[in-house]
């Protein structure tokens, strides 16, 4: 069995520990977005939001990782993916938004954030699969010039600063962002530097993710079967990010500062500085010790083999769960009576119902996707 064959189930973990509370805090964003959860509803349970540090950071690190691990290695087949990424992204905001916008439509629910001239505004914004998209065409371009790894990175880093500056220079308090004029301009700029609140995921800042996860791709399959050494890894990282993660954290409340500020803040500017992409790499290594001890015993029972399988979909769970959510969103917030609003065990028995029909969805899509590959194969 070659590296690229062999699975890290520690990997695995990494991605499926923020599949598992995706849809925890999606739900709870949207839900507070249309005021339709009570004020406090989480109280005790803030933690929740503190995933949105590791969700989308894990995924991108994890992206840049998987390029070393699949034998469709060539720039051409980085390129292709990317478009496939961004057509994608299209096609999820159809259905998430799409069909949800056609049926308050046409009840005559419809509001100004949930009309068609919404509708195309967000498919012009960026989120995860246009981001992806957009770092798989960087990347191809970088594998065709042959760059090294390393430059990768030094590129990314500078695309880091750029963006920092083109929001010191022109950020405007009264628009909350930056804009040029047009806001369907706006949302599709936001996919490659931090415009407004909708910017999600912009290209500049969040590529160096990427082409770090890159660097640990090779460096941790460059071991081969050297678990010795591979361990020895996993510990200086494991090690070094716990104590820059902490040290970070004691710094951010000495001096009275958010760290949900500097994670991910409220207006979505989250993982856009140095500071927040310092925090989530520590986060990262400190979860990745965690997993490569942990893995070892949940590869024994049914927890394990259950979050190796959920890894395996990843791309699938996370359109099954927007999907869900938002459709719930829209529909509830429309046909709900005013002020209604969720306390806090109806938000977790629909978060657990969520859960599960995302997980059902995944096993019959997979399902599906196993017998055509079988009849494909004996045709």
């Amino acid at each position: 069995m070659t590296n690229t064959q062999r699975r890290y189930y520690e990997l695995d973990f990494l991605k499926a520990i923020p599949l598992i509370v995706m849809p925890l805090v999606h739900l709870f964003e949207c839900l507070e977005e249309t005021g339709r959860i009570e004020e406090g509803a989480l109280s005790g349970n803030s933690w929740v939001v503190y995933f949105c540090i590791i969700g989308p950071t894990f995924f991108m690190i994890m992206m840049g990782a998987g390029l070393t691990f699949t034998r469709k290695s060539k720039a051409a087949d980085w390129a292709r993916n990317g478009l496939k990424f961004l057509m994608l992204g299209v096609v999820l905001n159809l259905i998430r938004f799409g069909i949800p916008t056609l049926i308050v439509t046409l009840a005559g629910r419809a509001t100004p954030d949930s009309d068609f001239a919404y509708l195309g505004y967000m498919i012009l914004c960026s989120d995860i699969f246009e981001f992806v998209g957009l770092a798989m065409l960087v990347m191809a371009l970088m594998k065709k010039l042959e760059l090294k790894s390393q430059t990768m990175v030094l590129i990314s880093v500078a695309l880091v600063v750029i963006n920092s500056l083109i929001k010191l220079l022109f950020y405007n308090e009264a628009a909350g962002g930056i804009s040029v004029g047009n806001k369907y301009i706006d949302g599709f700029l936001g996919r490659f530097v931090w415009m407004n609140p909708d910017s999600y995921f912009s290209l500049f800042p969040w590529l160096i993710f990427v082409t770090a996860g890159y660097v640990f791709g090779n460096m941790y399959q460059s071991f081969g079967s050297d678990d010795s050494a591979r361990k020895k890894f996993v510990n200086r990282i494991g090690i070094s990010g716990t104590a820059i993660a902490c040290g970070l954290i004691v710094t951010l409340l000495t001096y009275d500062v958010d760290v949900i500020a500097v994670a991910c803040s409220a207006e979505n500017d989250y993982i856009e500085d140095f500071i927040g992409i310092i925090l989530s790499f520590a986060v990262f290594g400190a979860f990745l010790w965690g997993a490569f001890y942990v893995q070892k015993f949940l590869m024994k029972c049914w927890v394990g083999r259950y979050m190796s399988w959920l890894s395996s979909g990843i791309s699938i769970y996370y359109m099954l769960q927007w999907i869900f959510v938002a459709w719930f969103e829209y529909i509830y917030d429309a046909f709900a009576p005013d002020g209604a609003q969720l306390n806090g065990w109806q938000y977790w028995l629909l978060y657990l119902g969520i859960f599960l029909l995302c997980n059902l969805a995944l096993l019959l899509v997979k399902r599906i996707h196993k017998t055509w590959r079988s009849r494909k194969m004996n045709a």
